[in-house]
């Protein structure tokens, strides 16, 4: 994940070939729930 100004949050590129696969567990902070998100971003499960 890279910065950049006109997208401060979220993925900015993705390169699969350098990827590990799996998921990725958040909590967001204003919710009493977690989301696991897949390689794409799209929400696996909630």
């Amino acid at each position: 994940m890279g910065f950049s100004p006109l997208r401060p949050t979220g993925f900015t590129h993705h390169r699969p070939p350098k990827s590990d696969t799996g998921y990725t567990l958040i909590t967001p902070p204003e919710g009493h729930y977690v989301v696991l998100l897949g390689m794409n971003g799209a929400a696996a499960h909630r």
